[in-house]
């Protein structure tokens, strides 16, 4: 009868609040489970039971009087007043242990237990509520490239691993023939596209080629690579390659990455160290084009 009367109270409360479905199923479940308000009587409890609940709660207790007594000494205030209560519980948990030990059917222990409410069996697990969808939280195509910015607007697009290299340098989705391509000489990096199919681009804008050479040296194995969001703090020269991008072509065969060039190739040098505040301003930009 009287979990009758919670079930009841359990399902207006959640129809005056508009509960979704499965809050309502775990609030009445939980309604109609719990009985731990109903004191134990001698002629039904499980005495069995009762004594593994009441051990279970007392190493629990215990357990967490040695959390709070390290949180105490430090913190002092509430944190001790806390613990005085939990050992308290503790100290009378330890009692009724004793008393179940002692002698089953003991009415003392039976008193004891419905005074710290203690039951005959572990309290009842709530449902749980629906799984989380699994997956990616983005339904955006993954690009094989992160977009930078220069200070003119154009877009500067760097591969992020060998296999993206070839797709970004090879595949007209990701760049057009005439767009300006970049690469550290003589070692392993990140392809390099500059989104321009300016003819005199070096000339007529060279504040771009040189953000584009950074970023190729930057994200390439000629220079030590500085931690996550330190960038700007990279040191080391490096030569990097330029040339059109219809002039890059994918060898029958190759390892991921490898890429051969043909026409004009044009050496850039850059050292990092000077350029600090020029990475700073590129990194800002990252995955920021549209």
């Amino acid at each position: 009868m009287r979990w009758t009367m919670a079930l009841l109270l359990t399902m207006r409360r959640c129809v005056a609040l508009r509960a979704p479905a499965h809050v309502y199923r775990r609030r009445c479940l939980t309604a109609m489970l719990d009985t731990t308000n109903e004191p134990l009587d001698a002629s039904t409890v499980d005495w069995r039971g009762l004594r593994a609940e009441a051990a279970r709660r007392l190493d629990r207790a215990t357990k967490k009087i040695a959390k709070k007594s390290a949180k105490a000494k430090t913190l002092g205030g509430e944190s001790a007043e806390a613990l005085e209560k939990k050992e308290a519980e503790r100290d009378k948990l330890r009692e009724l242990v004793d008393a179940l030990d002692a002698v089953d059917g003991s009415a003392e222990a039976l008193k004891l237990a419905n005074e710290i409410g203690v039951r005959d069996a572990p309290p009842p697990r709530q449902p749980r509520g629906p799984k989380k969808k699994k997956g990616p939280s983005s339904t955006a195509p993954r690009l094989p490239y992160n977009a930078f910015a220069t200070q003119s607007g154009v877009e500067i697009r760097v591969g992020r691993r060998a296999s993206d290299n070839d797709l970004l340098s090879c595949d007209s989705r990701y760049r057009d023939g005439p767009d300006w391509w970049l690469h550290a000489a003589g070692c392993p990096g990140s392809h390099v596209v500059i989104r321009s199919h300016d003819d005199d681009l070096p000339s007529n804008d060279a504040d771009a080629v040189r953000d584009a050479a950074c970023l190729a040296a930057l994200f390439s194995k000629a220079i030590a690579k500085p931690p996550p969001g330190r960038e700007h703090e990279a040191s080391g020269r490096a030569s990097v390659s330029l040339t059109r991008a219809r002039h890059v072509s994918k060898p029958p065969g190759a390892k991921p990455g490898l890429v051969a060039l043909k026409g004009d190739v044009t050496t850039i040098r850059v050292d990092l160290g000077a350029e600090g505040k020029r990475l700073k301003r590129l990194m800002a930009t990252k995955d920021a084009v549209k």
